[in-house]
C-alpha cells in the first residue's frame, strides 16, 4: 500500500491511534525564496530611467523611505506610458538581447512588484508639459478622418482605407512607447531610424558628426510601415475622382502638413531620449566639487485653469 511500510507497521499505528495516543508531530518544512541580485534589479531600473519612459517635472519633490528607514528626497517624475507597457517593452528588449528567464531575468510578477514600488505618477495628457508630444496624435486623427470622408464618396476603397487606418493606429502606438525604447541604446543601432548618434549628426559639419562603429543597413518594420502608410494615404487622395479639385487640393495640403508634423514628433522623441541619456551620464559623473544646472528659458504664461496651484502651473 505504502512503499517501504509493512502491514504490521500499519496495524500497530492504528492500534496506537485507537488508544488515544497522538503521533509524532511533523517537522515544519523549510521553504527558501530566491532573492534578486542587485544586477538583476538595476538592469530593469536602468531600462526605465534611460529609455525615455519617464520625464522630470520642474516642480516638487517626494520622500522615498528605504529599507534602512533612511528617507531620501527625489524630484517628481512622471511615467509617460502605462506600467503594463513598460514591462512589455522591457521583456521584448530582453528577448532581443537574449536575456531570458533561464539566464536570470526576473519574472513578470516580480517586475510588477518592482515597478509598483517605483514612485512615479502617470499622466494621460501631456498638454502644458510637453506640447509636441501632446499634439503628436492630432496629425494621425486628421489623416484618419480624411480617409473616412473619402470612403463616403468612394465606398470601393473601404477595404484599402481600413488597412491604412489600422497601420496608422499601430504606428501611433509604436511612437508613443516602443520607439523610445528602441532609441535608448547607448551604442547606437544598425537601424538608421533608431540610431540617435547617426540621426543627430550634421551631414555637412564634421565637428558635429559621430562616427558609428556599425553600418546602418537594417530596417525597422514598424517605422517602414508608418512611412508606407503615409505614402498610400496621400496616393489615395491624389487618385480619387469623386471629390472636387478644391477638396483634393485641401486634403493633399492637410495630409502633407500632417506627415511633416508626424516626422517632427518622431524627431522630438529621439532628441528627448538623447538628452535624457546625456543628463543621466552627467549626473552619474558628478562629484563633491561639481554641480549640474538646468536652465529652461521656455515659460508658460497662459494658465490652463482658474486659480491653478504652483504645481499645476508647472
Amino acid at each position: 500500500m505504502f512503499p517501504g511500510v509493512t502491514k504490521h507497521q500499519i496495524e500497530k499505528a492504528r492500534k496506537h491511534a485507537s488508544l488515544g495516543h497522538s503521533g509524532l508531530p511533523l517537522e515544519p518544512g523549510k521553504y527558501f525564496r530566491n532573492k534578486l541580485t542587485s544586477q538583476q534589479i538595476n538592469h530593469f531600473l536602468d531600462f526605465i530611467q534611460f529609455s525615455g519612459l519617464i520625464q522630470d517635472v520642474a516642480s516638487g519633490t517626494r520622500q522615498v523611505k528605504l529599507s534602512t528607514n533612511k528617507t531620501v528626497a527625489m524630484p517628481n517624475v512622471i511615467r509617460t506610458v502605462h506600467k503594463a507597457e513598460v514591462i512589455r517593452l522591457y521583456e521584448g528588449t530582453c528577448d532581443s538581447e537574449g536575456y531570458t528567464k533561464e539566464c536570470g531575468r526576473p519574472s513578470t510578477r516580480t517586475l510588477w512588484n518592482i515597478i509598483g514600488n517605483c514612485p512615479a505618477s502617470q499622466r494621460k495628457s501631456l498638454a502644458g508639459f510637453d506640447n509636441v508630444a501632446a499634439e503628436g496624435s492630432d496629425p494621425f486623427d486628421l489623416i484618419i478622418s480624411t480617409l473616412h470622408f473619402l470612403v463616403t464618396k468612394s465606398p470601393a476603397i473601404k477595404e484599402t482605407v481600413d488597412q491604412i487606418v489600422s497601420r496608422l493606429t499601430a504606428g501611433r502606438r509604436y511612437l508613443k512607447g516602443e520607439y523610445k525604447a528602441n532609441c535608448a541604446s547607448e551604442i547606437g543601432s544598425e537601424v538608421p531610424d533608431h540610431c540617435r548618434f547617426y540621426a543627430l549628426s550634421d551631414p555637412k559639419e564634421p565637428l558635429y558628426q559621430h562616427k558609428c562603429n556599425h553600418l546602418h543597413t537594417k530596417r525597422c518594420n514598424e517605422c517602414e510601415n508608418l512611412k508606407e502608410s503615409l505614402k498610400k494615404a496621400l496616393a489615395i487622395i491624389e487618385k480619387d475622382e469623386n471629390i472636387t479639385t478644391k477638396e483634393k487640393n485641401d486634403f493633399i495640403y492637410d495630409v502633407e502638413q500632417a506627415k511633416k508634423n508626424i516626422e517632427v514628433w518622431k524627431a522630438h522623441i529621439l532628441t528627448i531620449v538623447h538628452q535624457e541619456g546625456q543628463k543621466t551620464d552627467l549626473l552619474r559623473d558628478l562629484d563633491n566639487e561639481t554641480a549640474f544646472i538646468i536652465i529652461d528659458f521656455a515659460m508658460k504664461f497662459l494658465s490652463r485653469r482658474c486659480r491653478e496651484s504652483m504645481a499645476k502651473w508647472f
